[in-house]
């Protein structure tokens, strides 16, 4: 999940749109997620928006200016509820498990293959999510691990870096699955198994104490 290749700044995002371009984000975004970017195209967008060709491409010159565009919406949203969630969490556990709520919220609605398609077919856009995981992500999971050892909660040995790269390559090969091992899994059910991985390998038994105050459903009794 995490590249080290380097990629362009991403584009400002606007925080006011008109309602149009509202509409036409908020469908776009949608259809994207539960379709797929290759399956849908702009003639299928205008029609679901409302609007005719000529309004949605005086707006968006091109698919992949759109994309772009959806993906900035996504992830000015998704960085917004981060904070929320650390602001509010009672520790970095708290917090771990608010993030597993807020990616799993996405996933539900998650088209496996996704981002396959837009790899494979939308280089700019690839570079844009790239840079969101390598700049945004790797904060917060960072920092989080960094608060889990202050509150006691995490492991004092562990190795931030290299536990970053682990859990998030391990998201990483199981959301590109692309040789069939997985096809039966939902994506949701992908990134619950990481995050339980995730936390069996930082947690100690202070955390694991905490854990099992919050009765969530990452946690497996009968190994401790």
């Amino acid at each position: 999940m995490l590249s080290s290749h380097h990629v362009s700044k991403m584009s400002p995002l606007k925080t006011e749109h008109s309602p149009i371009v509202s509409r036409i984000l908020l469908t776009a975004k949608s259809d994207f997620m539960r379709f797929g970017f290759k399956s849908i195209s702009m003639d299928d967008l205008a029609e679901r928006c409302g609007v005719s060709k000529k309004t949605l491409y005086e707006n968006f010159s091109s698919k992949e200016t759109l994309i772009n565009a959806t993906l900035g919406l996504h992830f000015d949203d998704h960085v917004k509820q981060l904070e929320k969630v650390r602001n509010s969490s009672e520790n970095a556990v708290d917090e771990l498990l608010g993030q597993f709520d807020i990616v799993s919220n996405d996933l539900q609605s998650l088209k496996a293959g996704v981002l396959y398609e837009l790899e494979k077919y939308y280089h700019n856009s690839w570079k844009i999510f790239e840079e969101f995981r390598a700049s945004k992500v790797t904060k917060y999971c960072l920092q989080n691990l960094e608060r889990g050892k202050r509150e006691g909660l995490y492991r004092k040995n562990i190795n931030n870096r290299v536990i970053l790269y682990l859990y998030l390559h391990n998201i990483d090969a199981v959301m590109h699955e692309e040789r069939g091992a997985l096809d039966e899994v939902p994506i949701y059910l992908r990134f619950k198994e990481t995050l339980s991985y995730h936390l069996h390998g930082i947690l100690n038994a202070k955390g694991w104490d905490y854990l099992r105050t919050q009765q969530n459903e990452l946690i497996d009794e009968t190994v401790l």
